[in-house]
């Protein structure tokens, strides 16, 4: 068994040993992390998480809520514009390799990964938010993957609808936008309306679940999926 020492003595040699060549030049990286290092998820996790508390303990002004994902940070600021400055400013002078960006609310909404926050009178209210960019292209149904991929497909989408839409007006809306863009990739309104509708009803009854599920390779025309249930 490893002792502290070891893993600790393991841990600085990933990540104090980055070196990368440009020419006939080797250079060491010596701030940061390098793209694709496994540990690079769970220190920038833990780095953040030490940053926030500094910054935000340190700050003039607090925010009634702060809220992260990975790197993208929602906050409610009940201070008005004029002071929202202030903590900008106060993030950005922490750490000079660190450079905060901002975008404030616009008539009365803002965006946060793929929510759509609107700000009411006494409440905020989610949508599903698709970028200026989105395109509407998703798996082909004519690809030559199995159905289970496709059925998955039309499952995660209608569940993120159902989890971001509070009102149902939204849902009903985000559903017909989801038909209109599988319809554009080739999904029948018959498979599609087959996944919505039954969406629930076929998960395994209770207490019958498996405690992991092994899957083959999928070769078209040949084989399905073969499930191997551990009980």
């Amino acid at each position: 068994m490893l002792q502290v020492k070891a893993i600790m003595d393991l841990l600085e040699v990933c990540l104090r040993t980055t070196y990368f060549q440009v020419d006939d030049k080797f250079f060491q990286h010596k701030n940061g992390m390098a793209m694709g290092n496994y540990l690079l998820p769970i220190v920038s996790n833990i780095f953040t998480e030490h940053f926030e508390k500094l910054a935000l303990y340190s700050a003039q002004y607090k925010s009634s809520l702060w809220l992260r994902y990975v790197d993208d940070t929602f906050v409610v600021w009940p201070h008005g514009p004029e002071r929202l400055q202030n903590i900008f400013d106060h993030l950005n002078t922490l750490r000079p390799s660190i450079c905060f960006t901002m975008e404030t609310e616009s008539d009365n909404a803002i965006s946060f990964l793929e929510v759509l926050v609107i700000r009411e009178e006494t409440a905020l209210v989610t949508q599903v938010y698709r970028k200026p960019t989105h395109t509407g292209l998703y798996l082909n149904f004519n690809s030559n993957h199995p159905q289970d991929v496709k059925r998955g497909l039309i499952e995660s989408l209608h569940d993120r609808a159902s989890n971001i839409c509070q009102d149902r007006r939204d849902l009903v809306k985000e559903i017909n936008n989801l038909r209109h863009d599988l319809q554009m990739n080739g999904y029948t309104k018959g498979f599609t309306d087959s996944v919505i509708n039954s969406k629930g009803n076929s998960r395994p009854k209770k207490g019958n679940n498996p405690l992991c599920s092994v899957y083959t390779r999928f070769v078209p025309k040949v084989m399905k999926y073969m499930y191997i249930k551990i009980y």
